[in-house]
């Protein structure tokens, strides 16, 4: 979690973050809830399918 906010502030230091993580599974509800509460998306695979709990990353899992 450092890290995403480390390259962010390094990349575009004068923007808000906006952030994002791709997991191989689904996480577990304590992960999702710790991201969420930073305002870090989640992604992972569900079988070959794209998945999120993240309300403002539901379009880009939503695309096929």
């Amino acid at each position: 979690i450092g890290q995403l906010y480390s390259y962010w502030y390094q990349l575009k230091m004068d923007r808000e973050p906006h952030l994002a993580v791709l997991l191989p599974d689904e996480p577990s509800p304590h992960l999702s809830a710790l991201l969420e509460w930073l305002g870090i998306g989640v992604l992972w695979f569900d079988n070959d399918t794209l998945a999120t709990s993240s309300t403002w990353l539901r379009g880009l899992a939503d695309a096929d």
